[in-house]
């Protein structure tokens, strides 16, 4: 089974920024200071992340 690069997210840690901005090629600093928001990108799939945030902007 392949695995996913970077260190695993923890739980316990800091509430701050995103959890996985360790294991994210898209990681930038707003992933470190800020919780991305949550976005429903389909009927039974939710998502975060800043990307999706400024792609919302873009298309708007």
């Amino acid at each position: 089974m392949p695995t996913i690069p970077g260190e695993v997210p923890s739980l316990l840690g800091s509430k701050k920024g995103c959890i996985f901005r360790t294991r994210c090629r898209h990681a930038c600093d707003r992933c470190v200071q800020e919780n991305p928001g949550e976005y429903r990108i389909g009927v039974d799939h939710v998502a975060r992340c800043h990307l999706l945030d400024e792609a919302r902007l873009v298309s708007a």
